[in-house]
């Protein structure tokens, strides 16, 4: 599993049980495998450390193979720049590993897992809500390079973000981190940002809305990193609910960095103009994409296409 931190306390026992009846029309053989590992750490890269109490796997024939993970309150622990988590320690509940409501088995390995709602969070005048914690743990079955024990948390999800409040501004963000026994795999930060402001006079209401926010992704194994900035800007104009005006600007610079050392900046403007009168109604989206630098180009045709392949599609139309 990579960085095994026993304990004086580590014990490892493997029970093998083979049954093999003996008449003149037994019944098949039988097998019963249990393996049980008790009082250990794993030591993600010094970031985060999880005690276990003990790791059993039972299986039996045709039957799915049982997992039980038991992990002590105070078994998470968060380290190096993710230290400031550990405020976070009296929610997580290691408990749910034990009988998680995520487990998924296949022959490669085995994960569990939960997602936590928490309570409203509110530090001064910023308030954080609809905060889901997620934790999940894979064990591998094999020995192989790939075949690592990862760990993964999480608040929240890039398709269901907390909500963030300060005063009249509001906006959302999720945050996850993979790591594997020999360190980080995946980071993934998001967050939005922004107001808006409306305006009733009767005859007429409109508003106004701007957001802003970035995402990044660093993953390792191949090395990518990926930064994107944008802001949004959305108005909409109504007039006796006859004639709608609605205006949305959208502009995005994103930097992506290769395997290589190659990297590549675009930028990318969007205007949608949408215009309803009465049951007429007409929209115009117009995009302009631009690559500023770098030298991540896309590939050509012949970096796309081997010689082979080439006189194999040549050879079709001949």
């Amino acid at each position: 599993f990579g960085p095994f931190e026993p304990t004086n306390n580590t014990d490892l026992t493997i029970d093998v049980l083979l049954t093999q009846y003996v008449s003149d029309s037994p019944p098949p053989p039988s097998s019963r495998i249990e393996g049980v590992l008790t009082n250990f750490d794993i030591n993600f890269a010094d970031i985060i450390t999880i005690t276990f109490d003990e790791l059993r796997f039972v299986k039996e024939d045709n039957k799915k193979l049982d997992v039980h993970v038991d992990i002590p309150d105070d078994g998470i622990k968060f380290g190096g720049p993710l230290k400031f988590l550990n405020e976070l320690e009296k929610y997580l509940d290691p408990a749910s590993f034990a009988d998680p409501p995520v487990l998924d088995i296949s022959p490669s390995g085995v994960t569990v897992g939960y997602t936590l709602m928490l309570p409203p969070l509110a530090v001064g005048v910023l308030t954080l809500k609809d905060v889901g914690l997620g934790a999940a743990l894979s064990l591998p079955f094999g020995g192989g390079p790939e075949d690592k024990m990862r760990v993964r948390f999480n608040l929240s999800e890039r398709q269901a973000p907390f909500n963030l409040a300060v005063m009249i501004f509001a906006g959302g963000g999720f945050f996850a981190i993979s790591l594997g026994a020999d360190g980080l795999e995946v980071l993934e930060i998001a967050l939005e940002f922004g107001g808006s402001a409306s305006l009733d006079i009767g005859v007429a209401s409109g508003g106004i809305s701007v957001m802003a926010g970035f995402y990044f992704k660093l993953e390792r194994n191949p090395d990518r990193i990926e930064l994107t900035a944008y802001i949004r800007l959305n108005g909409y104009l109504s007039v006796l609910g006859i004639i709608n005006i609605s205006v949305e600007f959208y502009l995005e610079l994103s930097y992506k960095e290769f395997p290589g050392g190659k990297s590549k900046l675009t930028g990318r403007a969007t205007v949608t103009v949408k215009v309803e009168v009465l049951f007429f109604s007409a929209s115009v989206k117009m995009t302009v994409e631009r690559k500023f630098s770098g030298n991540a180009d896309d590939p050509t045709f012949s970096e796309m296409l081997e010689p082979g392949d080439w006189f194999e599609y040549g050879e079709a139309f001949a």
